[in-house]
């Protein structure tokens, strides 16, 4: 008697999701504009230029596809480009996908629309230091204490560069941290767009000629 023949794995499945998910030009654009940034679902929808009713579905089949993932901020819902696995069926394939998404250019209509989201937020961020630039201190104390993280956080830089060439802060706050890492590095510079928080930055640092 003839063994039955073996159902088909459940990799095809998981693939053929993949595929789905991946296989339309408009998710592939929402791809390449998750690869600059996390956005929320309005914020996609007007860079796409679409309705949320559909701009919701494309999210779902997306994260569906494991192309897309979620993070709740607040009462604010965020996506952005789930990064290829190594273990999952898809993984090779997943990676050479966000490659060539990342190596074409965007459609100039979708790009001028991002860069308009984009500069509103840039717009947003000041706006909200130029208000509570005096409140930076107990604002920070609800997200971590400089004291939970400066030395631990200077101690991975170091080895990551024991030379101590150079360092850069994001958003450095009040400046605490540039101070520390002022004493282990030869160049030390601070990045924010807010010139409030920079104002707090420049006068904490002033003694130190190796911070910019």
């Amino acid at each position: 008697m003839n063994a039955l023949a073996p159902s088909l794995p459940d990799v095809t499945d998981h693939l053929a999701g993949f595929l789905k998910a991946a296989g339309d030009p408009l998710r592939l654009q929402v791809l390449q504009v998750l690869g600059q940034n996390s956005f929320g679902v309005l914020e996609l929808c007007e860079i796409m230029a679409m309705k949320q009713s559909g701009m919701s579905h494309h999210l779902k089949v997306l994260a569906k596809g494991g192309l897309v993932e979620k993070r709740r901020e607040g009462n604010s819902i965020f996506y952005r480009r789930r990064l290829p696995q190594a273990d999952d069926a898809e993984g090779a394939v997943h990676s050479a996908l966000l490659d060539e998404l990342d190596d074409g250019s965007l459609n100039q209509e979708v790009a001028a629309r991002l860069e308009q989201v984009q500069q509103q937020r840039a717009e947003q961020s000041r706006a909200f230091f130029a208000r509570h630039a005096e409140q930076h201190d107990a604002q920070q104390e609800l997200i971590a204490e400089y004291g939970q993280y400066a030395e631990q956080a200077c101690e991975l830089l170091l080895r990551a560069s024991p030379e101590g060439k150079q360092v850069l802060e994001i958003g450095p706050g009040d400046g605490l941290f540039l101070l520390e890492l002022a004493g282990h590095f030869e160049q030390v510079i601070g990045l924010d767009n807010a010139e409030a928080m920079l104002t707090r930055a420049r006068k904490t640092v002033a003694k130190r000629s190796n911070v910019e």
